[in-house]
């Protein structure tokens, strides 16, 4: 049995004993092969695709009945998480090899600049020429970053932990209908992680996006105390704004 995006498929394989070890086996036909199936498994890849789409959608009950009523396909609520999980196994491991190279040498130049405010303490007197060369060099367009979080219960334990997303995005939009606008230049970053988890991949987002020292940041904060404390030390020089 072959499940795919077309449906089920139903065949049979021919079976053979080893002479040696007794035991009985099947020989996959090389098209079986071409598939590329995982081992152990009788979904195609692009029904796995499919799979993890609806599974990341919607509730996973929900998702296999959509895969039911689109493709004639059965895939257990259990099935559909189970490839959800191993997806996400893999998209950590590329995210942690693509960004951990990336993150430390720019969050050193980050606490560097935290410390250059202390260095020139002595000089209070010039501050205001500096701060008036420092918005020159600050880049034409502003970079934005949006951070807020939200509890959400998690089943069957019966407790709350805390979902937290960002958004990194410029001024350039365009006008969809009234008081409508679209982004055309943004990224989102979330993780149910810790938070120094998390300030990392915002971290990450903000450096890809093009944030540097001399750029003109603008963070967006309804109040809560680790945003506040997330935003002053991995962007010293950023520009607060409350936003409720």
């Amino acid at each position: 049995m072959l499940k795919t995006i077309f449906g089920q498929i139903d065949f049979t394989l021919p079976r053979r004993k080893c002479s040696h070890c007794r035991r009985t086996f099947s020989i996959i036909p090389q098209p079986l092969k071409l598939l590329k199936l995982s081992p152990n498994s009788n979904v195609t890849p692009e029904l796995r695709k499919v799979a993890i789409l609806c599974g990341t959608s919607w509730p996973f009950r929900q998702a296999a009945e959509v895969l039911r009523n689109l493709a004639s396909v059965e895939l257990s609520p259990a099935h559909i998480q189970w490839l959800c999980s191993k997806q996400a196994v893999a998209a950590k491991a590329q995210f942690k090899e693509k960004h951990d190279s990336a993150y430390w040498p720019a969050l050193i130049e980050t606490m560097e600049t935290l410390v250059e405010p202390l260095v020139e303490e002595a000089k209070r007197e010039t501050s205001e020429k500096t701060s008036h060369s420092k918005e020159q060099a600050w880049s034409a367009k502003p970079v934005y970053i949006g951070i807020d979080g939200t509890f959400i219960n998690a089943q069957p334990g019966k407790r709350f932990f805390e979902a937290k997303v960002g958004i990194v995005f410029t001024d350039q939009r365009i006008r969809v209908s009234k008081g409508r606008n679209l982004l055309l230049n943004k990224q989102y970053v979330g993780s149910c992680q810790s938070v120094s988890e998390f300030g990392k991949r915002l971290f990450c987002c903000a450096t890809e996006m093009g944030v540097k020292k001399e750029t003109e940041l603008i963070v967006l904060v309804d109040g809560a105390r680790w945003i506040s404390q997330l935003a002053k030390t991995q962007y010293p020089q950023a520009r607060l704004i409350l936003d409720w």
